[in-house]
């Protein structure tokens, strides 16, 4: 990447990967995830702030293959899941699925990744 041979923070590029999936309950706190969709948006390009509304860079994206035929979305052994741990109104921790992780997640009342 050309962008490493620069000094840090030097003109910098900032993407924004939205992945849309549906979901599915499998029990009382598992939940069956089906991937439906990966779409990347530049939000800065070389240190140039591209505004959300901006028409002339689309959007990046590609659909995934519909997996359901292999094991489908109800299946117990479908490979997508997590596992709600803790929820309230301002907070989510969930397990994925192994080798995954626990992550949690907080309300925020800005998503300006600028901020």
């Amino acid at each position: 990447r050309p962008q490493a041979a620069l000094p840090p923070g030097f003109l910098p590029t900032l993407v924004r990967a939205k992945v849309i999936t549906s979901t599915q309950r499998r029990n009382d706190n598992r939940i069956g995830l089906i991937f439906e969709r990966a779409e990347i948006r530049p939000l800065q390009i070389l240190g140039v702030e591209i505004p959300l509304d901006a028409k002339f860079i689309p959007d990046v994206g590609i659909d995934f293959p519909n997996v359901s035929m292999l094991g489908g979305s109800n299946s117990e052994d479908s490979p997508g899941y997590f596992d709600v741990l803790y929820l309230d109104e301002d907070m989510l921790v969930i397990a994925q699925n192994e080798p995954g992780g626990v992550f949690v997640s907080v309300k925020a009342d800005n998503t300006d990744p600028f901020l």
